[in-house]
């Protein structure tokens, strides 16, 4: 907003652009109030706004699970002539998903179908992830099938709700195959070289399960490929090994983890100190917690 004032210091006037790159911005950082003070501000100043203006707020609303705010601000958009596009619906999807509203956003995707607007790899994957969080697998499996039968490319964040979703189901081996058939060959996710996120997804999916071996080797080999594991990483790893009583491997994480810079959260400090507590590991083994 540093710039806004600028303009207005210097009396620019705003235009529809500069309007709607404020109210995206804005938005995405879940100010939607100050959002919404600019679209009416805009329109006061007798700017029209846009598809890319009308979506940025209908986004933030649909962030902030204020649906009926969004749909009402999506009511306008098409009173005014403007058709929605596939960031509209997956905007709106997004947000029936997130409130657990599984069969409106069913509703509005068959919606975009029959209007002629194709989904795109965000309205799929949003619909996958929603599945798989209000436990229905069968549901998102389908999906994705569908998804690569129209052609739309997953991305990082379809894979990485699909291996989420399979290891809470219990399907922790389909949970690995997915990820070896994705990543483990050409060493990318259909253009998206794989990231800390994906490989953390599918330890942690390990570690929850208790098969503390293969989570190791998936970090192992993320190492290897030169991911870089971030603090959420080693905290997946941390807590499993933890669990099964690996202390010598929470030692080694644990220092490795201050090594690159990291540092101990409360929640990792308490999982240290229960397992030095539970299990009567000297407090040698973790020379830097009393300093967490």
């Amino acid at each position: 907003m540093e710039l806004w004032s600028e303009m207005q210091r210097f009396e620019i006037s705003p235009d529809v652009y500069t309007y709607s790159i404020l109210i995206n911005g804005v938005c995405r950082n879940r100010r939607t109030d100050e959002g919404h003070r600019l679209f009416e501000e805009m329109k006061k100043e007798g700017i029209m706004p846009n598809s890319v203006t009308f979506n940025g707020l209908i986004h933030g609303y649909c962030k902030q699970g204020l649906m009926e705010e969004a749909l009402a601000i999506s009511s306008e958009m098409t009173g005014r002539g403007i058709q929605p596009n596939a960031v509209t619906f997956s905007s709106l999807i997004d947000g029936y998903c997130k409130a657990g509203k599984m069969d409106a956003a069913m509703g509005l995707f068959s919606e975009m179908i029959i209007k002629g607007i194709a989904p795109d790899v965000v309205t799929y994957s949003v619909l996958i992830d929603g599945h798989f969080k209000n436990w229905n697998t069968k549901g998102a499996l389908r999906l994705h099938s569908e998804m690569l039968e129209a052609g739309v490319n997953q991305n990082v964040f379809t894979v990485c709700s699909l291996i989420d979703g399979l290891c809470k189901d219990g399907r922790i081996a389909d949970a690995v195959k997915l990820f070896l058939e994705t990543v483990g060959v050409d060493n990318e996710v259909t253009g998206c070289s794989p990231n800390h996120v994906l490989y953390t997804s599918i330890i942690q999916g390990l570690c929850n399960d208790g098969r503390m071996f293969i989570a190791s080797k998936f970090f192992s080999d993320m190492r290897r490929r030169g991911v870089r594991p971030d603090a959420i990483t080693y905290g997946t790893l941390v807590r499993g090994h933890c669990h099964v009583k690996h202390l010598h491997s929470v030692a080694l994480l644990h220092a490795d983890m201050i090594k690159h810079g990291f540092t101990t959260d409360d929640e990792m400090h308490l999982s240290l100190l229960s397992c030095y507590q539970k299990f009567g590991t000297p407090r040698a083994n973790f020379p830097r917690l009393s300093s967490c």
